[in-house]
């Protein structure tokens, strides 16, 4: 059936389709009770109406325990169909990266979609690259980010460092969420080009008569320079 996407998909019903991507690749079956506390988690506000519209639109399935008919009780096993993934993936483009920003979407549920993305459709910026491809250079990368976070948090209280408390924290955690992709497999090209490379830069430079520190981000400026070198 024809299926237009942008009329008929918003950014609930694409977290929707996401996790009942990620359904569908667990190794248990989820229930909808599952379900619904998964995106809980989101804060995304799903209801059960939400769940039933996709499925009337074919784009989940709901299974009901056998003689019965589906209507989304908690019991219900749910997972994508193959209308949903083609809609989810011809979607990308549109709404990934939006929802990235605007959502706390764990890790493992991008996981389940970024391999399947077929990334020449996806704007450069918004690209997924597999850590695998360069595994060294982002496996020393790890090293040095964690080095530089470490040196912030130690710091917290010593005040050594030329930045202010409230930046060391929050840099801090920036690191952590870029040690946390790259764990993970794939990272955002654009969190390399205008996240990760700026941030290095600029902390190397404010604590440039620091020396632990300030080796630790010049080296990591250098690693992620590498890797975009690799992957052009």
């Amino acid at each position: 059936m024809f299926f237009d996407v942008e009329k008929e998909i918003d950014d609930k019903r694409y977290i929707i389709l996401m996790l009942a991507l990620q359904a569908s690749e667990a190794q248990d079956p989820v229930s909808v009770a599952q379900f619904l506390i998964m995106s809980e988690a989101l804060g995304a506000d799903i209801e059960l109406d939400d769940l039933l519209s996709l499925y009337y639109q074919r784009l989940i399935n709901l299974i009901a325990p056998a003689g019965k008919y589906a209507t989304g009780a908690d019991d219900e096993q749910i997972n994508i169909s193959n209308v949903g993934l083609a809609v989810l993936i011809n979607g990308a483009p549109r709404y990934l990266d939006r929802i990235i920003a605007n959502n706390d979407i764990p890790e493992g549920t991008l996981a389940c979609l970024v391999p399947l993305l077929d990334v020449a459709r996806v704007p450069a910026a918004d690209r997924y690259v597999s850590t695998a491809d360069n595994q060294e250079l982002f496996a020393e990368l790890v090293i040095q980010l964690e080095n530089v976070k470490s040196e912030l948090v130690r710091d917290q209280n010593k005040n050594e460092l030329p930045i202010p408390v409230q930046e060391k924290r929050a840099l801090a955690a920036e690191l952590e969420g870029l040690i946390g992709q790259i764990r993970a497999g794939y990272v955002r090209l654009s969190d390399l080009t205008q996240r990760a490379r700026p941030l290095v830069k600029n902390i190397a430079d404010t604590c440039k008569d620091i020396g632990v520190i300030a080796g630790a981000a010049y080296v990591a400026y250098e690693i992620i320079g590498k890797i975009l070198t690799a992957l052009f």
